[in-house]
């Protein structure tokens, strides 16, 4: 099993939140675009479980197919890491997984298709650790955070917790160390220079 349940997918069937739900299995793809791992399934399936169990009835949270607003259709040789975004986006807007989920599937695996994702790290780690029984990497590796963030007070829909954010846009900690160590080498000469007058 690649998934595990935590208090933000029990508080979230207790309370039959569609949109925390919706975005926490947006993030599971955003994680996995190229389902490397069977995680999706085993989300949905505990879902299904879960609210039966406490509700008597299946939580249905997939909707009809609509259009969105900005919505647009690109040819594959146009797919990029951008446009798989915006299906994820699109797909957390309007939960039509019957009719989204294969278009996303698609483009994942042709975006994804030579680069390292965590599903495929997990996929990857289970086979050299021979571990077949749980979803972790020996219990060691935490959950990515949704690619696409829910509306909700929770302090994971501030973008900078985000560890898609940080992998993507790295660089600019490296450019602001790189300022803060100029302007500080710049103010140390000056305190020198005011030193070696005086």
């Amino acid at each position: 099993m690649y998934f595990n349940s935590n208090e933000t997918y029990r508080e979230a069937i207790e309370n039959e939140d569609k949109g925390v739900i919706r975005a926490l299995l947006v993030g599971i793809i955003g994680a996995d675009p190229t389902f490397a791992t069977n995680e999706y399934e085993e989300a949905r399936g505990y879902i299904k479980e879960q609210s039966k169990k406490l509700h008597g009835n299946e939580l249905i949270i997939d909707e009809q197919y609509k259009l969105q607003e900005d919505e647009y259709v690109k040819n594959e040789d146009e797919w990029d890491e951008s446009y798989y975004q915006m299906q994820l986006v699109w797909l957390r807007d309007n939960f039509a997984i019957d009719t989204r989920l294969s278009k996303i599937k698609e483009i994942g695996k042709v975006v994804y298709k030579n680069r390292m994702t965590m599903g495929k790290t997990k996929a990857q780690r289970r086979k050299l650790n021979g571990n077949s029984s749980t979803g972790t990497i020996n219990d060691i590796t935490q959950k990515k955070e949704p690619v696409v963030m829910t509306t909700s007070n929770d302090k994971s829909d501030i973008w900078l917790f985000s560890k898609t954010w940080w992998a993507k846009y790295w660089w600019l900690l490296v450019i602001g160390v790189a300022v803060i160590y100029m302007v500080c080498n710049f103010f140390f000469r000056k305190i020198l220079e005011k030193k070696e007058e005086s």
